[in-house]
């Protein structure tokens, strides 16, 4: 069924990308009418060094 993969700058509390995965992964579930074992969320962490935004990678947009 539905797989859902979220792109998130690393360094969020495990309990926070716990609560995500939860959250996520019931909406889903609802809006398709699906019993929630059916949705899979993939959360993928990235360095601020490999994200950017307007030519700017993140961490030099946070070292500013």
């Amino acid at each position: 069924m539905p797989t859902i993969h979220i792109h998130l700058l690393e360094g969020r509390d495990p309990a926070k990308r716990h609560a995500l995965i939860e959250q996520v992964s019931t909406a889903t579930a609802s809006a398709l009418e699906i019993p929630v074992e059916k949705v899979t969320v993939i959360v993928h962490e990235m360095s601020p060094d490999n994200y950017g935004t307007g030519g700017i990678p993140q961490a030099v947009r946070n070292a500013q």
